[in-house]
């Protein structure tokens, strides 16, 4: 889960995790929200699986705005969990403001993390071949194998 959060980022993960998906990964630049979600994410699961669930929660503290970051931390993620078979983009930078009064930099910097990191994200796990890359942004992409 490429930008992990206490809303779609858990329930994405979570409903993954009961689903038999056995290793879960959770990336957010937050490293306490990361710890709250891999919480949730577990208790999730035992609700509906019971303490006998083999889930493995691992979390990444990455920026997808940070190319050169962001590729350590997904090749750590494979050597840790093996090769991703999903991949979920859930990343977003979510400031506050005016319509109409946001800076040109934050225009540009919500783009880059919506648009050109799930790209970039996308390249660089193009070679693990993740069945479905899901997006839950404007851009969604399959990979088959």
């Amino acid at each position: 889960m490429l930008g992990s959060g206490p809303g779609i980022g858990v329930g994405v993960a979570s409903q993954f995790a009961s689903q038999n998906f056995d290793k879960i990964a959770l990336l957010s630049r937050n490293e306490t929200r990361l710890q709250q979600d891999a919480k949730s994410v577990i208790q999730a699961v035992e609700i509906s699986k019971g303490s006998a669930s083999k889930a493995i929660v691992k979390t990444y503290v990455a920026d997808v705005s940070d190319v050169k970051s962001l590729e350590q931390v997904l090749l750590q993620v494979i050597k840790d969990l093996g090769k991703p078979e999903v991949v979920v983009y859930n990343a977003a930078r979510l400031g506050r403001g005016k319509l109409f009064e946001a800076s040109e930099e934050s225009v540009d910097s919500d783009f880059r993390v919506r648009q050109t990191n799930n790209m970039n994200a996308l390249t660089m796990l193009m070679a693990t071949k993740p069945r479905p890359w899901v997006s839950t942004q404007q851009l969604a992409f399959s990979c088959p194998i």
